[in-house]
């Protein structure tokens, strides 16, 4: 995918999934430095980045059926 596809697929995306999925694979944050960031508990950062991964890769095979609000 090219970054524009990418990057206009993030911007769909409900604010803590996007952040959380920039910190994580953009930022190379741990897990404990994401959940500090965000306010939420390191497992639910687990929870947030596979929904998060799930929501970017359904919007990069062209499936509209995703929410414009995300996993945030």
């Amino acid at each position: 995918r090219s970054g524009e596809e990418v990057r206009k697929a993030l911007e769909k995306m409900g604010a803590r999934a996007r952040m959380a999925l920039v910190m994580r694979y953009y930022s190379d944050m741990s897990y404990d430095e994401i959940a500090d960031a965000l306010g939420v508990r390191r497992a639910f950062v687990g929870v947030v980045l596979l929904r998060a991964r799930h929501e970017l890769r359904q919007a990069l095979e062209g499936n509209t059926a995703v929410a414009a609000g995300g996993a945030s």
